[in-house]
């Protein structure tokens, strides 16, 4: 291959993705506490990114990061607004990668394999901490896909992953960054 057809791998996640259900999901300010009979148990582990949706604070509709984990309680690192059990609240684990810097590249590819519906997003930044550009496709249960995108817009990038309701036996994607 010559010099100029040069692709890198940058992220590989190989992660099955897990998700929550239950109307009995309470949110304690005291603790930033997520609390339900079951979610700790087999369901995430510290330092996941979880998204939530579907509670009835629109605060807690959100992203958050699990520092600690116990028999029926998730505490977050980010403040949650209090509220009681009632609603019917979702939370699907969101796989972060780190940023990367992307200067050098034309283009970012990738494939994936996903046993269950997920949403795939490229993002990009100029400084490698805030968002200004985002590229995104869902997934179907049990689909391969490969993507290009022909233009780097920024100096870094990064691949993010959101898990669609079920728990995935299986998931595998890679981000590339090409030269030409």
């Amino acid at each position: 291959m010559a010099e100029n057809q040069k692709t890198y791998m940058l992220w590989i996640c190989e992660h099955p993705l897990q998700t929550f259900s239950s109307n009995a999901v309470t949110f304690t300010t005291a603790d930033n506490s997520i609390n339900a009979t079951n979610i700790g148990t087999g369901t995430f582990s510290e330092g996941e990114k979880i998204t939530i949706t579907g509670a009835a604070q629109s605060g807690n509709n959100a992203t958050f990061t699990i520092v600690s984990v116990a028999a029926n309680k998730l505490i977050v690192s980010e403040t949650v607004t209090a509220e009681s059990a009632g609603a019917s609240v979702v939370i699907n684990e969101h796989y972060y990668g780190t940023w990367q810097p992307m200067r050098d590249f034309r283009y970012l590819t990738g494939t994936i394999y996903a046993s269950q519906i997920c949403t795939v997003y490229i993002d990009q930044s100029r400084d490698g901490v805030n968002i200004d550009y985002t590229d995104y496709f869902t997934m179907a249960a049990g689909a391969y896909e490969s993507w290009r995108f022909d233009v780097v817009v920024s100096g870094y990038a990064r691949m993010r992953i959101l898990n669609g309701g079920t728990d995935q036996t299986s998931l595998r994607a890679i981000l590339n960054g090409r030269v030409n």
